[in-house]
């Protein structure tokens, strides 16, 4: 080992050569490349990109009163922690989560009124999706007594045949029934109500005998 390595300093930090080769300059290979990150932007050149994120994560970037949406729809109106009261653009208030604004994953305030559901597309939606939108309307349905008045919580949405052009479903599991893209044509029913008012509607609908009605119900 050569003493005289104990009296040289690494270049880039100043820290000792200790233990070192005689020719070696820097202390270790992390002031070596930062040396040549040195040397390279003294040049001109640009030899290294940081990794990670493009963009600072919300909790670290400051957002602040006035702050607008990438969808330019909400505006930041006071913040409280990762969470802020925003403006929208139809002019109402509401609390979002500052992260979902700012990746675009909240666009705007999803008040119905104003701004329309987009995976809403008029009347080309299928059975479970018209029974989506009738729980959206009027909440679940256990949140109703039986429409039928026999006083008992309802558990489904049924629909009453009362659409002058109902839809017919084409789903496996609801294969051939009727349904509406109206939530006006639905009625909260107990389970045993809705089986018999589907007997009705379907021996109603046919004509065929009542018995063999039921039992096509039962065997589906």
């Amino acid at each position: 080992m050569n003493d005289h390595n104990t009296e040289r300093a690494c270049r880039q930090c100043g820290g000792s050569l200790e233990g070192k080769r005689a020719n070696a300059e820097f202390c270790s290979y992390t002031c070596r490349d930062r040396a040549r990150r040195q040397r390279d932007r003294e040049a001109g050149k640009v030899t290294y990109v940081r990794k990670g994120r493009n963009n600072p994560r919300p909790g670290a970037r400051k957002y602040d009163r006035g702050w607008v949406s990438p969808s330019g729809a909400l505006t930041l109106v006071s913040r409280d922690g990762d969470r802020a009261v925003f403006k929208c653009e139809c002019g109402s208030y509401k609390p979002l989560s500052i992260r979902n604004v700012a990746t675009g994953r909240t666009a705007n305030c999803a008040d119905r009124a104003n701004h329309p559901d987009p995976r809403i597309k008029g009347d080309v939606i299928a059975y479970t999706t018209a029974h989506a939108r009738v729980k959206a309307e009027h909440g679940p349905a256990s949140d109703w007594r039986c429409a039928c008045g026999c006083d008992r919580q309802a558990e489904e949405w049924a629909y009453l045949g009362t659409d002058p052009e109902p839809k017919v479903s084409t789903h496996a599991d609801s294969e051939g029934s009727l349904y509406s893209t109206d939530p006006e044509h639905y009625a909260p029913l107990a389970k045993p109500c809705h089986r018999r008012f589907d007997v009705w509607q379907a021996q109603r609908r046919t004509g065929l005998p009542l018995a063999l009605v039921i039992a096509e119900t039962l065997a589906a």
